[in-house]
């Protein structure tokens, strides 16, 4: 299994001279039926300084008229925290919105747009400066595509494919490849909402840019694609693809696909079903059922002309081309990994689940053509879902699931001090969306606050992978984010909050990019102490004292900035008192001089920059209630004991304590 290209159509090539029958065996990918157009647009670097988000910049990407659909993508896309790029058709008002995060997980790319133009808006976040846009050109539609080429894959005299409904049933689509191809949800081994996929390998061989769509609507009368909703199209996780494209009972693939961005469900969530795996075979002369998006250009019941169906687009009102069809046929033979089916099919039918008519469950993967007319002996072919290489991939692709913490329901309570160690080996990954990083194989937790103070939930502890860490209030089915962290103590995560004694918190704990291990969780709640009231942790603010640097929102220096350069803090505090001003955070305490050190040669090379000393601030002012009867805004300044870096991310924060007088 891996990403390599196949020996297989190299192999099938030297013997095609000699050995006809052979040379039936073709992968049924449908072509692209669209192309590159040049679209060369550019936002500039764009900066929203209010207090609410703003459109700052919008075009239209408008094409022939007589192009079906448009998908863009970005040559570049910089979004800060808060900021999103909307793509509305201008056809049917279909929206997509995405932010830095969806917009890694789709590769820079969007859903697909019926129609031949689409509004792209650029949103900044409140308070972000540093926002752009730029794309260099589009995936179009062919107005009249072309349909599948090469052997017979129709059983017979007629194609007896007739439009179906299965919601399991998705079709797969990738920028720039003739890559058209089927692709299913399955019910195991993953236990939860975050189901896996299968499709044939030679699908995903090379593939980038690929998107798996589910309720897709009729075709064109010429035959072009139409395309669902953006609420029912999902970017595939390429890096959790497990394949191989070795021909005929050695073609498969697995996969996830992450969360829809607009509607933050998964494939299964959305769909609300799966086909469960048969773990053995039925005898030859077995009844089988084949449904997939393969082309068609006849739009019509039994239809003639043995293939033509497949490679010709012959109806002025065709409407079944890529769209979910499925016919019944017999089991002729078969081997250990091999199935060879006379079910009617063509190119776009390959990832097709292959069912027994007798119990429902998918016994195999419908890859290769190779029936005629006669069909005789002729068959397509297939790969066994008991195969040994089908079963190791699903085993590592899709684990056995997360435990019964996997999800927000099952999530595991736990205790003030050290608790684990946990395992995520084989979890899922929820929705909603990681804010912070790019978590994913994700587990669930609870804890009770036991103190009215300062709540640190961290997994700075024993570990062995780079972690995410989020804390939510409110209930699983209404979730609140309160905070979340990415990398805090090296690849450790740590969130802080302002806890209520007695509220429940729901905590997750992923991995960067889907990493999986195990884990402790440390939690700390610090409450008050005599003649001290703890206020909680806050945001700042902050703008330039001079000009050779500043922090903004608390996360990001944006230029560098010199030993000695100052900055001044902009905070509103809770209430009255006389208050400690801690600003710390992975400049400060919690992160070691050689954290920093390699923080910086991570920015600017090893060696080029020594770190001497790492900064600590803290400053106690007086504050006083404004006219409202809350206290005012205030201000304090820090200053750079080490060279800080441009574009370097931060996580200051403020901490409050309140001295009662």
């Amino acid at each position: 299994m891996s990403s390599r290209v196949s020996a297989w159509p190299k192999f099938l090539a030297g013997l095609c001279s000699g050995f006809l029958l052979v040379c039936t065996a073709s992968a049924q990918v449908a072509p692209s039926g669209g192309l590159w157009v040049a679209q060369p647009k550019r936002s500039g670097e764009l900066a929203n300084l209010s207090a609410a988000e703003q459109v700052v910049w919008h075009d239209v990407v408008a094409l022939s008229p007589k192009t079906p659909w448009v998908r863009v993508v970005f040559s570049e896309a910089r979004l800060e925290a808060g900021s999103r790029v909307r793509i509305t058709s201008l056809l049917d008002g279909d929206v997509q919105t995405l932010n830095a995060e969806h917009l890694r997980q789709w590769q820079n790319s969007t859903a697909y747009f019926n129609g031949p133009a689409v509004m792209i808006e650029l949103i900044a976040g409140p308070g972000t400066v540093r926002n752009a846009l730029a794309i260099e050109r589009v995936w179009a539609g062919d107005a009249f595509p072309a349909l599948s080429t090469g052997p017979e894959t129709i059983c017979g005299a007629t194609d007896n494919r007739q439009p179906a409904t299965d919601a399991r049933v998705g079709r797969m689509l990738t920028a720039g490849l003739g890559s058209g191809c089927t692709a299913w949800i399955i019910d195991a081994p993953t236990t939860g909402n975050d189901r896996c996929h299968l499709t044939a390998g030679h699908c995903l061989d090379g593939g980038q840019l690929t998107v798996l769509q589910f309720n897709v609507p009729a075709s064109n009368a010429d035959c072009s694609l139409n395309h669902p909703s953006a609420n029912h199209q999902y970017a595939v996780n390429t890096a959790t693809m497990q394949f191989s494209n070795n021909g005929p009972g050695d073609d498969f693939g697995v996969f996830r696909a992450f969360p829809n961005p607009n509607t933050s469900q998964t494939t299964f969530q959305a769909q609300g079903a799966s086909f469960t795996l048969a773990t053995s075979m039925p005898n030859n002369g077995a009844n089988l059922r084949v449904t997939g998006y393969g082309t068609d250009g006849s739009s019509a019941d039994n239809a003639g002309g043995a293939n033509s169906s497949c490679t010709t687009c012959s109806n002025p009102n065709g409407a079944r081309n890529q769209v979910l069809q499925t016919h019944t046929g017999s089991l002729l033979s078969q081997g250990s990994t091999v199935l060879d089916h006379q079910v009617d099919s063509c190119g776009g039918n390959s990832g097709s689940p292959i069912l027994s008519e007798a119990s429902g469950q998918a016994i195999g993967i419908h890859t290769h053509g190779g029936c005629s007319d006669p069909v005789g002996s002729s068959a397509n072919a297939g790969t066994k879902v008991t195969a040994a290489g089908v079963v190791a991939a699903i085993n590592a692709v899709c684990g056995s699931g997360g435990g019964s913490n996997d999800e927000c329901a099952g999530a595991v309570e736990l205790s003030d001090g050290t608790n684990g160690s946990f395992s995520s080996v084989g979890a899922t990954t929820s929705a909603p969306t990681w804010p912070c990083g790019s978590g994913g194989s994700d587990l669930w937790f609870k804890y009770v606050a036991t103190c009215n103070g300062t709540l640190t939930v961290s997994t700075c502890g024993n570990r062995s992978f780079d972690t995410t860490l989020q804390i939510f209030d409110g209930s699983c089915a209404s979730l609140t984010s309160l905070a979340c962290n990415d990398d805090s103590c090296s690849t450790g995560s740590l969130v802080q909050i302002s806890a209520s004694q007695g509220t429940n918190y729901l905590i997750r704990v992923g991995g960067f990019g889907g990493q999986s291990g195990t884990f402790d969780i440390l939690v700390d709640c610090t409450g008050s102490s005599s003649g001290t009231t703890y206020l909680g942790v806050m945001a700042i603010s902050a703008k330039p004292e001079r000009d050779t640097g500043f922090a903004k929102s608390s996360t990001e220096f944006l230029n560098s900035m010199d030993v000695g350069a100052a900055f001044t803090f902009t905070c509103d505090p809770i209430q009255d008192g006389t208050w400690t001003i801690d600003a710390r955070g992975k400049l400060a305490a919690d992160l070691s001089l050689a954290d920093y050190q390699r923080l910086l040669d991570r920015v600017y090379g090893a060696g080029q920059l020594t770190v001497v000393s790492v900064p600590k601030e803290s400053v106690k002012l007086k504050v006083k209630a404004a006219r409202n009867g809350r206290p005012g805004t205030v201000q304090f300044q820090a200053k750079a004991r080490v060279h800080i870096p441009g574009d370097l991310h931060v996580d200051i924060q403020v901490k409050f304590v309140g001295i009662e007088d």
